[in-house]
């Protein structure tokens, strides 16, 4: 017996769900990720931030995300937490990790982690996303309405009968149909055929 597809209602919410995880991933890492290209190739200093707290948390061994909070002392808010965010395929288990901040810019607060391993988050993002993207565009394909097989059928027909008219109203047109002969009158008694004569009163 085949397997009854999925209701569209059912595929709708999924591709809700994934279409969520996309922006949520992008919110959630894109700014960071957009911080660190354009300062990538400065030249950098240690920062005077301070690192509340950092964790990697991997998911299915294969993409870790890691989350750097501090607090900056010369912002307005000194005692506010701020984090840093990274998505990235692998492990980073184990690496030493501390802020920085570009000698250009000093405001903008990064780290050694996010620099290292920059490549590698452009790769997981920008793959995790056009991953999502195909997939929610491959299944609103599938989701276009089809013409059912008897409205197909009956287009069909109503096509073939058109043509069998066209034709046949262009066959009357072109007027080829010969003319009849005329049929001599048969032998009669009487001798031959005569005229009615002609009477005036």
């Amino acid at each position: 017996m085949a397997a009854t597809p999925p209701s569209p209602g059912k595929v709708l919410f999924g591709l809700f769900i994934l279409g969520a995880a996309a922006v949520f991933m992008a919110v959630t890492y894109a700014g960071d990720l957009i911080s660190d290209l354009r300062f990538a190739r400065t030249a950098m200093a240690p920062s005077e931030a301070h690192v509340v707290s950092a964790d990697c948390t991997r998911y299915n061994y294969l993409v870790s995300a890691c989350t750097i909070a501090y607090v900056d002392p010369r912002s307005a808010q000194p005692d506010q937490r701020k984090k840093l965010q990274y998505l990235m395929f692998g492990s980073v288990a184990g690496e030493r990790y501390w802020l920085l901040q570009p000698q250009s810019n000093p405001g903008v607060v990064t780290s050694n982690t996010g620099l290292d391993h920059l490549g590698n988050r452009v790769a997981t993002l920008t793959g995790l996303l056009g991953t999502i993207t195909l997939i929610l565009f491959g299944a609103l394909l599938r989701l276009r309405p089809t013409m059912p097989e008897s409205e197909g059928a009956a287009h069909n027909y109503d096509d073939a009968l058109e043509s069998a008219l066209q034709a046949h109203a262009q066959t009357q047109a072109a007027g080829s149909q010969p003319s009849m002969a005329a049929r001599p009158a048969p032998p009669r008694g009487g001798g031959p055929a005569k005229e009615f004569g002609r009477r005036v009163r």
